[in-house]
């Protein structure tokens, strides 16, 4: 039984939580990962303000002009 259970644990990938290189590989995807996700963010950000600058302000409401008229001999 024992012999079975240590064929077992040597045909098994190591896992990389035990090795220093399989921690810096792991440190480095997630880091790599969290580069993306902000500079995804950035863009999107970036687009949007673009978007939002290149609207057009709506054109001011107009108001009615009255013009009186009158003459100095009434």
């Amino acid at each position: 039984m024992k012999s079975l259970i240590l064929l077992c644990a040597l045909l098994m990938p190591a896992c990389s939580h035990f090795t220093e290189s399989g921690r810096i590989d792991r440190a480095y995807a997630k880091h790599m990962k969290q580069l993306k996700q902000a500079r995804l963010a950035h863009e999107q950000r970036r687009a949007h303000s673009f978007r939002e600058a290149s609207k057009l302000p709506p054109p001011p409401p107009e108001s009615p002009l009255t013009v009186s008229v009158s003459s100095g001999d009434q």
